[in-house]
C-alpha cells in the first residue's frame, strides 16, 4: 500500500471511530472555509503581485497591449500545462454537479487563481469571483473525495467551497452563503444550510484576520433614501432588467462567434487586440472596474475621462451621463472578449460594474433634468450593482445581500429589494435562463426545480439497459422463432440482421394466434411477422428525452441504437424501479 492510501485509510478509521457523521459535517465545513480562504487571500495577492510587476508610468498604448499579454499566457497555461479549458468558471462546476457526481479536477484547486491573476493582473477587463468559485468548489469537491464521502455530501461541500470563495473575497458571509444556494447547490435543507453558513464565515474571519483585507470592494454607506424615490427604483429595475438580458445575450454572441475561429491561438490574439483597442479608448474598463466605481461613489466620476479621447472635449459634464452609459454597454463586450479569447475570469464582478455604471447614469441624468429634484447617485450606482448581479446570475438574494454587507448596513435594503426583485422578473420575462445554465439546459445537462426531472437526470441509460432480448435472424422462419421463444423468458423479439442493424421487432401477443399453426412454420417467415418500433432511443440521449419518447409513443419498451447499430431495450418499469430507489435515497439523506 502507498504511503497516500496509508494515510487516507488512517484518516478514514479516525473518521469513523471518533466522529459522529454530524460531527465530521461540522469539521469538514470549518476546514474548507480554512483552505477557501487561504486559496482567496491567495488570489488577491497574486493580482497585487502582477500588477506591482507591470510599469506605473507608461504611455496609453502599453496599457493597451498588456491584456492581449495576459491571455496569451492565460491561454498557453491552460493548453500546455493545466490541459484544461478556462471559460466561465461557474458554468464548469454546474455541469460537474449535474452530470458527474460533483467530481471536480484537483487541478482546478490551483490553476484558476493562476490564470486569474494573470489575466486581471495584466488589464483583462473581468473579475476573480468566477475563479474562486472553481478553486473553492474544487478544494470541496477533493477533500470529500480524500475522507471517501458520497455524491451528496461531495457537493454539499462544494456549496461549502463557493460560499467560502465569495465570503473571503469580499468579506461577506451572507452574501457567500446565498450565492451558493441560489446558484450552485441544487436544493435546500436546513442540513446544507448550517455547513454553508459555517465555511463562509470562517472563511471571511480567516481572510479578514490574515490580511486585514475588507474585500476586493467596500464602501462604507452615508446616504438615505428617500420615499419618494420608490417610482424611480421601479424604472431603474426595469432600466436593469433590460441592460441584463443585453449582458447575456452580447456576452453569448461574442463568445460563439470567438469559438468559430479555428485556432486557439489565433482566437487569443484577435480578441486581445480588439479588447486593447477598446481599453484604449476607455481606460476605465481596464481590469476589474472597481476603481472606477469608488470615483463615482466619491463625487469624482469626472475622473473617469481621464486620459480617454474624451477628455479634452468641451461640455463634457453634461453629457457624462451618457458616457457612463457607454462604459456600461462597453464593459460588457470587453468582459466577454476577455473570457472567449481564452482568459481567466467570471461575469460576478462585470455585471456589478455595469450596474454601477447604469444606475450613476440614471441619477445622474435625472439630475441634469431637474424633473424629480436631486436624487442621490450614491444610492442608485451601489443600487445598480446590485440589480444586474440579480438579473446576470439569477440571484436576487445575493444581489441584495452582497451590497448590504459591502456598505456595511443594511440602511438600503428595501429599495435593494425592490429593484433586484424587479430586474429579476424583467430578465426572466425575455431571457428565462442564466448565463451560465441556459446551454447546460438546453443540452438536457442541467435541471433545476423540478425533483422529479432532477432525479430523472442523474439516472444513467447503461444501467437500465436491457441486453437479454434474445436477436431474430431477419431470414428467420416462424419455426425458428417458435424455437427461440421456447428458451425465453420475454415477450418482445428484436429482429436484426448480419450487420446488426435492427430491422424490426415482435411482439409475442401479435403472434401468439399463428403460434399453434403448424402448418404455416415454414412458410412463414419472420420479416413478415415483424413491426416497426414506434421511435428509437440513441445511446447519448438524457433520460428526459428518454421519458419523453415512451410518454408520446405510450409504449412500455423502445430499442436503443448507438448510430444505426442495435444494443438492446429499455423498458418504463425499469426506469420507474431506479427512480423509486432514487427517490428513497433523497429521503433518506434529507433526513440523515
Amino acid at each position: 500500500m502507498s504511503f497516500t492510501a496509508t494515510i487516507r485509510s488512517r484518516l478514514f478509521w479516525i473518521r469513523t471511530h471518533y466522529f459522529t457523521p454530524k460531527n465530521f459535517i461540522i469539521l469538514m465545513a470549518i476546514l474548507v472555509g480554512i483552505f477557501a480562504g487561504v486559496a482567496a487571500i491567495i488570489l488577491k495577492s497574486l493580482v497585487h503581485t502582477v500588477e506591482s510587476l507591470l510599469p506605473d508610468q507608461a504611455p496609453a498604448w502599453v496599457y493597451a497591449f498588456l491584456p492581449l499579454i495576459g491571455i496569451l499566457i492565460t491561454v498557453f497555461l491552460s493548453k500546455n500545462v493545466f490541459k484544461e479549458p478556462v471559460g466561465h468558471g461557474v458554468s464548469s462546476v454546474l455541469y460537474s454537479i449535474a452530470q458527474k457526481g460533483g467530481i471536480l479536477s484537483r487541478v482546478k484547486m490551483y490553476s484558476r487563481l493562476i490564470t486569474a491573476a494573470i489575466t486581471v493582473g495584466f488589464g483583462g477587463s473581468t473579475g476573480l469571483e468566477a475563479p474562486i468559485v472553481v478553486t473553492g468548489s474544487a478544494i470541496g469537491s477533493n477533500l470529500t473525495r480524500w475522507f471517501r464521502m458520497d455524491e451528496k455530501k461531495r457537493i454539499l461541500f462544494i456549496g461549502c467551497g463557493t460560499a467560502a470563495g465569495i465570503a473571503a473575497v469580499f468579506d461577506s458571509p451572507v452574501a457567500g452563503v446565498l450565492f451558493a444556494l441560489e446558484v450552485i447547490l441544487p436544493e435546500f435543507t436546513l442540513t446544507s444550510f448550517i455547513p454553508v453558513l459555517i465555511s463562509g464565515v470562517t472563511a471571511s474571519f480567516l481572510s479578514k484576520g490574515i490580511s486585514g483585507d475588507i474585500g476586493v470592494f467596500s464602501y462604507p454607506y452615508t446616504e438615505e433614501y428617500h420615499l419618494k424615490d420608490v417610482p424611480l427604483f421601479i424604472v431603474l429595475g426595469l432600466l436593469l432588467g433590460l441592460i441584463s438580458v443585453y449582458f447575456t445575450r452580447t456576452t453569448r454572441l461574442i463568445e460563439n462567434n470567438l469559438k468559430k475561429l479555428p485556432s486557439i491561438y489565433f482566437r487569443a490574439t484577435l480578441g486581445g487586440i480588439i479588447l486593447g483597442a477598446l481599453l484604449f479608448l476607455f481606460p476605465p474598463l481596464l481590469g476589474e472596474g472597481y476603481i472606477g466605481i469608488r470615483k463615482i461613489l466619491e463625487g469624482n466620476a469626472q475622473a473617469l475621462t481621464d486620459k480617454s479621447f474624451l477628455s479634452t472635449l468641451p461640455g463634457l459634464s453634461s453629457w457624462l451621463w451618457l458616457y457612463l452609459l457607454a462604459l456600461a454597454l462597453i464593459k460588457v463586450v470587453t468582459m466577454s472578449l476577455t473570457i472567449g479569447a481564452g482568459g481567466a475570469g467570471g461575469t460576478f464582478a462585470p455585471s456589478m460594474i455595469v450596474g454601477g455604471l447604469t444606475g450613476s447614469a440614471f441619477a445622474r441624468l435625472l439630475n441634469q433634468s431637474g424633473w424629480v429634484g436631486i436624487i442621490s447617485e450614491t444610492n442608485f450606482t451601489l443600487i445598480g450593482m446590485a440589480g444586474v448581479l440579480s438579473g446576470v446570475m439569477h440571484a436576487p438574494l445575493t444581489g441584495m445581500f452582497l451590497i448590504a454587507e459591502i456598505t456595511d448596513g443594511y440602511s438600503l435594503i428595501l429599495p435593494l429589494m425592490l429593484v433586484c426583485v424587479t430586474a429579476y422578473i424583467c430578465k426572466t420575462y425575455f431571457e428565462p435562463y442564466s448565463l451560465h445554465t441556459r446551454d447546460l439546459i438546453l443540452k438536457g445537462e442541467f435541471i433545476r426545480g423540478n425533483k422529479d426531472k432532477e432525479i430523472l437526470s442523474h439516472l444513467q441509460l447503461d444501467t437500465i439497459l436491457e441486453t437479454d432480448l434474445p436477436p431474430v435472424p431477419a431470414n428467420a422462419t416462424l419455426r425458428d422463432l417458435i424455437k427461440i421463444i421456447s428458451q425465453s423468458k420475454r415477450n418482445i423479439f428484436p429482429v436484426i440482421n448480419s450487420n446488426h442493424n435492427l430491422l424490426g421487432v415482435i411482439i409475442l401477443n401479435d403472434i401468439r394466434q399463428i403460434m399453434f399453426s403448424p402448418e404455416v412454420y415454414d412458410t412463414t417467415l419472420v420479416e413478415d411477422l415483424m413491426q416497426e418500433p414506434p421511435i428509437l432511443i440513441q445511446k447519448g440521449d438524457s433520460m428526459e428525452i428518454v421519458m419523453k419518447k415512451f410518454e408520446d409513443t405510450k409504449a412500455w419498451n423502445l430499442p436503443v441504437m448507438e448510430g444505426d447499430k442495435y444494443l438492446g431495450f429499455v423498458s418504463k418499469s425499469s426506469i420507474f424501479s431506479l427512480y423509486r430507489q432514487e427517490l428513497i435515497q433523497v429521503g433518506k439523506d434529507m433526513t440523515a
